[in-house]
């Protein structure tokens, strides 16, 4: 495929139209970026993702991109906001 047949099978907004949902795609779309660090500012979510440690790379679109397999294992937001109750089991009575 040459350059050009690759920018016609592209949309206006450079999305890819022959590999089908968003979710197929390998890496993130934008809104999944957004949710992730909490910025819509490419060079907001590269610092966020650089500081967490997360590998991206900027395409020619100026477009924030991380692999899916990056932020496989992470834990959801929802899991780091959760409290545990601490066990007092394990603590003896004073007296």
């Amino acid at each position: 495929m040459t350059h050009d047949e690759a920018d016609a099978a592209d949309g206006e907004d450079g999305e890819d139209r022959a590999s089908g949902p968003a979710s197929m795609k390998p890496w993130l779309d934008d809104d999944e970026l957004i949710d992730l660090t909490g910025y819509r500012r490419p060079s907001y979510q590269m610092r966020w993702l650089a500081e967490h440690g997360i590998k991206c790379s900027l395409n020619g679109l100026r477009k924030v991109r991380v692999m899916r397999d990056a932020v496989a294992g992470l834990p959801g937001r929802a899991a780091e906001r959760r409290r545990t109750e601490p066990d007092f089991s394990k603590v003896r009575r004073a007296g």
